[in-house]
């Protein structure tokens, strides 16, 4: 099971998407969620493992204190643009968050 902290714009469907698991799995793994369709940013969610065709955790990245999607591109041997554009999720690329999760194409 992962931990995701719940970023703004973030959704229930949207962070479902992300890690590739059923959203009604990932409802279910969050009972202290009482209405799926209103979560908050810091808010912790439980994703669970398994999604069938999720891919594999080490194409996620959970952002750390200091990072910037330069220094993740540049530790993955990627451009900036190709992070930034396989993030859609992300509105600000200026803006990270530790406990974010970046998707690493």
């Amino acid at each position: 099971m992962t931990i995701y902290v719940v970023q703004p714009g973030d959704t229930m469907s949207g962070i479902a998407a992300m890690f590739g698991v059923p959203l009604a799995d990932l409802t279910a793994a969050n009972p202290q969620i009482k209405d799926p369709n209103t979560i908050y940013p810091g808010q912790t969610v439980y994703v669970p493992a398994g999604g069938g065709h999720h891919a594999p955790p080490s194409h996620f990245y959970v952002v750390q204190k200091g990072d910037t999607m330069s220094s993740i591109a540049d530790r993955y041997g990627l451009s900036v643009d190709a992070l930034i554009k396989a993030n859609p999720q992300i509105k600000d690329p200026d803006t990270i968050y530790p406990g974010q999760v970046i998707y690493i194409p």
